[in-house]
């Protein structure tokens, strides 16, 4: 009788440990084989014991489910009138602002798209073109970098003629198929994804006439510098004017040789504001080979030959073309032809997607919308460009024959501050208009 009350209240203590120190499923699979092994070895089957037991063991399976489904449910939040949805009601994307609606807003939107080219820039700068990185600024997406393919000599986008250098002298840049779940991180199952595309294509276009013309000003010695590539929105018969006291970006409608049905078609306009560099530039955007005075170091008695921009204004052309497509099995994917944004969607709904595969192209078209050439300066002017970072008191470094290239590439290029008070006055200044 000893032996067995010692047996039975070590079999006692097990499950006391047992219910202290395991996990809930544990609890449930191993409290009924402790009974049973306990009942093998003393050959008594205690009522009180095996009701403990099965207790127990049924106690520890259900607070395993209950938790379990709390925490699925828990990511669905109850709104009063009956339906469960995943996230606010005040969720949605930044739109431009309409035609008509007051300053604020229109400001506050510019204000979001600095803010994002800004933090576009940091992202690229920290977390590009290196093979890891702890910064947790490059922790946040599913693929740190997303990888696009570059090809010089690529096909002018605009009409024969309108490119420097020839119709086979642009810069094309082409994102491949980029996966909406293992890239973008929206996640669906393999029959619910899609595949986007983009491509951007981008060459120096010329300014001599009838595209640029000088005008007497009002003042004795003043000219303007008009640029004739489409009338802007604004009813003027030009696109970009320069003077002496304001230059005007905007929107335009692009004349023939330039308008593309098929793409969004973005204008950059360069003005070097007498930056002088130490050697001559024969980059086609950037070019300086004009030589007007020379720089004398008098405590060196060394004299340098400082050269100066070849042209007024500088102008390069882009377009960006969007691509969705539906993956396939054999044949490969189903894909709308690349278009422009605007006209993205009419050729989406012709995949015949599945709704999840229809909202998950609308949030990628949304996305888009803020991540054109357009953007890539949006505010920063030319801060955004890699030039601009070495130059010191107006006279800069001799640059690359492929700077342009670079520029484009890098999608905004220098790190600007902070702080938009503390940006230095550009020796040079970049403007924009949109078609």
């Amino acid at each position: 009788m000893r032996a067995g009350a010692e047996r039975r209240g070590a079999a006692d203590e097990d499950l006391q440990l047992l219910t202290v120190h395991s996990a809930m499923p544990g609890i449930a699979w191993d409290a009924p084989k402790l009974m049973w092994t306990t009942i093998r070895q003393t050959g008594r089957r205690d009522s009180r014991t095996v009701c403990y037991v099965a207790v127990l063991a049924f106690l520890a399976l259900f607070n395993f489910v209950a938790w379990n489904a709390a925490g699925v449910f828990s990511a669905w939040v109850a709104v009063s009138n009956g339906p469960l949805i995943y996230v606010s009601p005040d969720c949605g994307f930044y739109a431009d602002p309409a035609d008509g609606v007051s300053f604020t807003p229109a400001a506050g939107f510019q204000a979001r798209l600095l803010n994002s080219s800004r933090t576009a820039d940091e992202y690229v700068q920290t977390c590009y073109n290196t093979s890891s990185s702890s910064n947790s600024l490059c922790q946040q997406f599913v693929k740190q970098e997303i990888r696009w393919t570059g090809r010089s000599n690529a096909t002018c986008p605009f009409a024969s003629g309108m490119c420097h250098g020839g119709d086979n002298a642009a810069f094309e840049m082409d994102s491949g198929m980029i996966d909406s779940h293992d890239t973008l991180g929206l996640n669906a199952a393999k029959e619910n994804r899609v595949l986007y595309r983009r491509k951007s294509t981008c060459a120096p276009i010329i300014t001599t006439e009838p595209y640029g013309e000088l005008i007497p000003g009002r003042y004795p010695g003043e000219e303007y510098a008009l640029y004739h590539y489409g009338d802007t929105l604004s009813s003027l018969n030009y696109t970009y004017q320069l003077s002496t006291g304001v230059s005007a970006p905007g929107g335009f409608t692009p004349i023939p040789e330039i308008a593309r049905s098929d793409a969004e078609v973005t204008l950059f306009f360069l003005v070097q504001n007498l930056l002088a560099y130490t050697a001559p530039v024969d980059d086609v955007f950037f070019a300086a080979h004009t030589r007007p005075t020379t720089y004398d170091l008098n405590f060196s008695n060394n004299t340098y030959t400082l050269y100066y921009n070849d042209r007024l204004v500088s102008v390069m052309g882009c377009i960006d073309q969007h691509q969705i497509c539906k993956p396939g099995s054999g044949e490969g994917p189903n894909c709308t032809a690349l278009s422009s944004v605007e006209n993205l969607w009419p050729e989406v709904v012709k995949l015949e997607l599945n709704q999840v595969q229809r909202d998950t192209a609308y949030v990628i078209q949304m996305k888009i919308l803020g991540a054109e050439m357009l953007n890539s300066i949006a505010g920063r002017g030319a801060v955004a460009l890699k030039a601009q970072g070495t130059v010191f008191n107006n006279v800069n470094v001799p640059l690359p024959d492929n700077q342009w290239t670079l520029e484009v590439s890098a999608g905004g290029g220098q790190k600007p501050s902070q702080d938009p008070s503390s940006y230095p006055v550009p020796a040079q200044t970049m403007d924009h208009a949109r078609a």
